[in-house]
């Protein structure tokens, strides 16, 4: 077993073979709970890889893929708002991995008129919007809805 270079302090008994050298004073109950609390919320508000299942990525500007997805339910938005959109603009997106995956788009329909809408994509690359929201401006954040 290697040791420190510091002067010794009580040991506690881990296991019959292992010894852990412990703090010069012993922490009460409290300082404990405290503690073990601490760790655990730290650990609870770590960012969530984007791709686990549930998880909403960051708002990332429109690429190519939020531009298809955007495009491919331009019909069904329409449809839904009950208007034909001459402005039809990919802004910005997020997604979420579910069973398939979900878009949150933002979608520029005019002058400062913009509109979140969610798509789903189903495992066998089905396109469907799940949710619409009108009435949105450029500043308005994207999230979960």
């Amino acid at each position: 077993m290697s040791s420190l270079n510091r002067t010794p302090h009580s040991t506690l008994s881990v296991a019959k073979s292992t010894k852990v050298e412990s703090c010069p004073r012993q922490l009460s109950k409290k300082e404990v709970t405290q503690s073990t609390a601490e760790t655990t919320n730290r650990r609870s508000h770590t960012t969530m890889p984007n791709n686990v299942p549930g998880g909403v990525s960051d708002v990332l500007p429109a690429d190519d893929t939020a531009i298809d997805v955007a495009n491919r339910v331009k019909s069904q938005v329409e449809e839904k708002t009950s208007r034909t959109f001459s402005t039809y603009q990919t802004h910005s997106y997020a997604k979420q991995v579910v069973a398939g995956m979900n878009y949150f788009i933002k979608i520029k329909v005019g002058d400062n008129e913009f509109i979140h809408v969610r798509v789903f994509r189903s495992l066998q690359a089905e396109y469907s919007v799940h949710g619409l929201q009108e009435g949105k401006t450029e500043s308005d954040e994207l999230a979960y809805f």
